[in-house]
């Protein structure tokens, strides 16, 4: 478990502090407050700043590799990711029920 999590606003709420702080995660930094305090979630305003900052700077660089590198949408399809990213472990096992063909999106919709 890390002692230490940076998490999105969206998750901030007293109860998922105490699950956190519960299961022994130490500082626990959300983007938006909601009503905690910064010394409620962690041990002090720096720690509060540096995790929050921490997580910027990922969301950036997520941001950066999605546009530079065109990493918004998997090329592959169906299976073909899990294949490719497991070293194909069980490739050659076809499921019984396979799986339609992914609707294809026209031009000018996203």
């Amino acid at each position: 478990m890390p002692e230490q999590t940076a998490l999105d606003g969206g998750f901030a709420s007293k109860e998922n502090l105490r699950e956190a702080k519960a299961l022994g995660v130490v500082d626990v930094c959300f983007s938006n407050k909601l009503g905690l305090t910064v010394h409620e979630m962690t041990r002090s305003s720096w720690l509060y700043t540096r995790l929050r900052d921490l997580r910027a700077d990922i969301e950036g660089l997520i941001s950066f590799l999605k546009r530079v590198f065109g990493l918004s949408r998997c090329p592959l399809p169906g299976r073909g990711v899990l294949r490719q990213l497991s070293g194909r472990v069980g490739a050659d096992r076809e499921s019984p029920h396979p799986r339609p063909a992914p609707a294809r999106l026209t031009a000018g919709r996203y």
